[in-house]
């Protein structure tokens, strides 16, 4: 079921806000990267995002911490947006293979969940 344009207008908005945070107060050498399976696309192009390894329920964005070198996962959704059973697929699979994984529905749950991971610098967070 694609989200309500609405809806995901509004997650847009939130991941934004954290990639803007991010630019500003990642840790050095942070990698971090936006996973495109959202979004209205011709069927074409959707059948060759799959055949080319296009995971459905993947998370929104995926982080690299640059001395662990281990891969975080980051969900956003709006204040009431919810997981569709991909995404909660995914979410157990990364919990099972201790992939941490989080799902935020603000810049400030996104800050408090990255400052948690240690990936940003954190007295140069910028307020919202």
């Amino acid at each position: 079921m694609a989200a309500k344009p609405k809806l995901k207008q509004e997650e847009d908005r939130i991941q934004g806000e954290i990639i803007d945070l991010l630019k500003v107060s990642a840790i050095p050498d942070l990698l971090y990267f936006s996973v495109p399976n959202g979004g209205r696309r011709a069927w074409k192009t959707a059948v060759a995002m799959k055949d080319t390894g296009q995971l459905e329920g993947m998370t929104d964005l995926v982080l690299i911490h640059p001395l662990s070198l281990i891969a975080h996962c980051m969900e956003v959704k709006t204040k009431d947006g919810s997981l569709s059973k991909a995404q909660r697929k995914i979410r157990d699979l990364c919990k099972e293979l201790g992939i941490p994984w989080a799902v935020v529905r603000s810049r400030d749950e996104a800050q408090d969940q990255l400052t948690k991971w240690g990936m940003l610098r954190v007295r140069n967070a910028v307020p919202a």
